[in-house]
């Protein structure tokens, strides 16, 4: 973080003035706060730093900064903490929710486009019985198909309920 940087960095200067010693000490804190949201709440460290965002600024030149360097090192121990224990990476990334249909939602929407196909087969003037015999059998086995509820396993609801589950071990061969 960059203020870390500006309060604790070997080439930069040390505030002149309270209200700039106000304002790193404002953000410091933001950073406190933004960081505390990615770790346990009772974190060591976290509490460490939030105790010195909750202290006031001490009056004077001196323990104002010795204060803000304090409040620096908290923060980059806060940041040093999160990437050594990956804790940010655990938590799972905020994304837009993506709307994914189920599997009988989408059978019955080729179930629909093929019964729209058919529709306008018949409406054909050179259709023939074979050809309407055959969109026939691939509708029926279609409407089979969704109403069965057949999953891309293969298996058939009975069967998954005989297996035993990965946890089990499997009985031995008769």
């Amino acid at each position: 973080m960059e203020t870390v940087t500006l309060v604790l960095g070997e080439d930069s200067p040390v505030p002149h003035t309270a209200a700039d010693v106000e304002d790193l000490a404002l953000r410091l804190r933001g950073h406190v706060n933004q960081l505390g949201t990615l770790m346990p709440s009772q974190e060591p460290a976290l509490l460490r730093a939030q105790q010195l965002c909750s202290a006031g600024l001490p009056e004077g030149y001196l323990p104002s900064r010795v204060h803000l360097v304090r409040l620096a090192e908290a923060t980059q121990e806060l940041i040093a903490k999160i990437r050594l224990d990956d804790v940010g990476a655990s938590r799972p990334a905020r994304r837009l929710a993506r709307w994914t249909p189920q599997i009988n939602v989408l059978r019955g929407a080729v179930f629909a486009v093929a019964l729209t196909c058919l529709v306008w087969a018949f409406g054909a003037p050179d259709m023939t019985l074979t050809g309407a015999l055959l969109i026939g059998l691939i509708l029926v086995a279609m409407a089979w198909l969704v109403c069965r509820g057949t999953r891309a396993t293969g298996l058939d609801p009975a069967d998954r309920a005989s297996t035993p589950p990965p946890s089990e071990p499997a009985p031995p061969p008769r």
